[in-house]
């Protein structure tokens, strides 16, 4: 992001008009709706009334929840309305897309690579509300992650070493823990079975 782009990224994060997009890969709604590919730093055609799932730039405030490729930092113009992480806007402006090999939310990260995480160092990484649903993280290294909410459904944890992750409240279905170490990890109303899978206490 240049100079420019970060100056406007700064005043609009003070206003509370900054949140991500989330399109395919050519740069359109792919969560309803249809528009052209936007451009970075040039504002969107302005819309009259925006309505939340009716009419309007929506945005989010949490990209992960959204089915999409590419997501973008974008700036809005005059909010109309939230509902949940959804806001509606007037108008946006993109100010630079996510590189997920960039990236500082590993998040994004461990979604874009979800298929491949074995043996991936995450210790300490916030994975809240992260969608892991089928990802092979088995010999991962989840010490002290929060994995909260986390969708691990079906994930491949076999051997990973989740020694103090924080998994309250994450969907641990099908998951395999065969060898994982388990030692002060928050596992809520989980625990490992004879047969190396996740089941509710």
């Amino acid at each position: 992001m240049n100079k420019r782009l970060l100056k406007y990224a700064e005043k609009a994060q003070k206003e509370g008009r900054l949140a991500w997009r989330v399109t395919n890969q050519h740069g359109c709604p792919c969560n309803g709706g249809h528009a052209n590919p936007l451009s970075v730093g040039v504002w969107s055609e302005k819309v009259d009334d925006p309505q939340i799932c009716k009419r309007g730039w929506h945005t989010t405030s949490d990209p992960l929840k959204w089915r999409g490729l590419r997501v973008w930092l974008v700036e809005g113009g005059e909010c109309f309305g939230r509902d949940g992480d959804k806001l509606i806007w007037d108008r946006i402006r993109p100010l630079a897309e996510v590189d997920p090999e960039k990236c500082i939310d590993r998040r994004i990260w461990v979604r874009c690579n979800y298929s491949d995480l074995n043996r991936a160092n995450l210790s300490h990484a916030d994975l809240s509300h992260a969608d892991l649903y089928g990802a092979d993280l088995s010999h991962a290294n989840l010490a002290h992650a929060n994995l909260a909410h986390a969708d691990l459904n079906r994930a491949n944890l076999a051997r990973a070493n989740l020694y103090g992750a924080d998994l309250n409240r994450a969907d641990l279905s099908h998951a395999n823990l065969y060898g994982a170490n388990l030692a002060c990890a928050n596992l809520y109303d989980w625990e490992r079975g004879e047969d190396g899978f996740a089941r509710r206490r």
